[in-house]
């Protein structure tokens, strides 16, 4: 089966890690690659949930994202499916995103990095996207984070770039999530 992996920057070696922005009740001991079956679906299990991609589109700002595919049987031990994460790793959300966790350090058999340039959503959940190739002018945050990068010797991201806008999209994905489980 095919999984794919979205990031706002580029990762040139994969290995498993526990994210620093997941759901509260998500594991936190467990490494992992946290993989999809759709980029859609990564977009909308990452946190924030599509909200980074909609305020860009709404500012007409180039989003960029870094597309990996990874290839894995469905069987493989280092697999952990939907179903599994929703009800023993507290990721409350993983069936409607099809979110998958890759517990082992293989890397993506493609890579891609692609510009969105429009989506359509159904209420809070993306639906489809369109995308092209990015070209050099769409790299305006990588370009951006490279340099904080370089000034303060650190990866960063989206949330260290935009703190107040990503603390206020995870207190609304957060308040979603708890509302539509109670």
């Amino acid at each position: 089966m095919l999984l794919y992996h979205v990031s706002y920057r580029p990762i040139p070696v994969f290995y498993p890690l526990i994210p620093k922005h997941r759901l509260d009740t998500e594991n936190n001991k467990i490494p992992r690659i946290c993989t999809a079956a759709s980029i859609e679906d990564c977009i909308m299990a990452k946190a924030g949930q599509g909200e980074f991609l909609r305020l860009c589109l709404e500012a007409d700002l180039p989003c960029v994202i870094y597309v990996y595919t990874f290839e894995i049987d469905k069987d493989d031990p280092n697999l952990i499916l939907p179903e599994d994460l929703e009800q023993n790793y507290g990721v409350l959300d993983a069936a409607a995103t099809l979110e998958h966790w890759i517990c082992d350090d293989r890397q993506p058999i493609r890579s891609q990095v692609l510009r969105i340039t429009d989506a359509a959503w159904t209420g809070p959940w993306l639906g489809s996207i369109k995308t092209k190739p990015a070209e050099r002018e769409d790299m305006l945050f990588v370009d951006l984070a490279e340099k904080i990068q370089k000034q303060q010797h650190k990866i960063i991201e989206p949330d260290e770039v935009f703190p107040q806008v990503w603390d206020a999209v995870l207190q609304n994905v957060n308040a979603r999530l708890n509302a539509s489980h109670e």
